[in-house]
C-alpha cells in the first residue's frame, strides 16, 4: 500500500522512514467495526508487529537530525459508544515525554491524538457529535501539555485523528492537525 511506497521511496533516496502509529493502524477488524473498545492485548500485539515491520525502535521513539530532536509518541484511544474517544497518555509516557523536553536544542512532537484546545475544542465537538476526541484533560494529559505549551524549545507538534485541518495556539508553539 501506499505506506510500502514511501519506504520504498525513502530506501531509494537513502532515506530513513519514520511512523506514527494511529489508532486504527493496531486496531483488528473486530474491535475496528465490532466493539470499538481499547483491548490491550491486540495493541500490544499489533503495534509490535507493526514496529517490527516498520524497523521501527518501539511506540515511543526519539531521534535527532541536525539538532533538531524529533519525539514520536503513541497515545491510547480508549472509545466508548456514550462518552466518545480519548487519548489516555500513562505514567511512563507522561515522564518519559517531559524528560526529553530536556533537550537544548529545537524540538518536533509527533502524536496521533490531539490534545484539546480552546480554537480546537468547539469544532471537533461540532463534527463528532459533541463528542470530545482528543488527549484526556486527566493528570497525565494536562501534565504533557503544559510541559510542551511552556516549553520555548518545541517548534510545533503534530497530530493527525480527527481528519480535520487545524492549526492552533498551544503555548509557546502550535499543534498542526492534518487530514485524514
Amino acid at each position: 500500500g501506499a505506506a510500502e511506497h514511501v519506504v520504498e521511496l525513502c530506501r531509494q533516496r537513502g532515506l530513513t522512514p519514520r511512523f506514527q502509529l494511529g489508532n486504527h493502524d493496531y486496531e483488528n477488524e473486530y474491535v475496528r467495526f465490532v466493539t470499538h473498545e481499547f483491548d490491550a492485548d491486540v495493541f500490544a500485539e499489533n503495534s509490535r508487529r507493526l514496529c517490527e515491520h516498520w524497523r521501527m525502535p518501539g511506540i515511543e521513539y526519539v531521534f535527532d537530525i541536525g539538532g533538531v530532536r524529533f519525539l514520536s509518541l503513541s497515545i491510547d484511544y480508549i472509545w466508548r459508544l456514550e462518552e466518545g474517544g480519548r487519548g489516555v497518555v500513562s505514567d511512563a509516557q507522561a515522564d518519559w515525554l517531559i524528560e526529553q523536553l530536556n533537550h537544548d536544542g529545537p524540538i518536533v512532537i509527533f502524536h496521533h491524538i490531539p490534545f484539546a484546545l480552546p480554537t480546537l475544542t468547539p469544532r471537533l465537538q461540532q463534527i463528532c457529535d459533541g463528542k470530545l476526541v482528543c488527549i484526556s484533560e486527566d493528570d497525565n494529559g494536562r501534565r504533557v501539555r503544559e510541559a510542551v505549551a511552556h516549553n520555548s524549545n518545541v517548534l510545533g507538534v503534530f497530530t493527525g485523528h480527527a481528519h480535520l485541518r487545524s492549526e492552533d495556539p498551544l503555548g509557546q508553539t502550535w499543534q498542526f492537525m492534518n487530514g485524514p
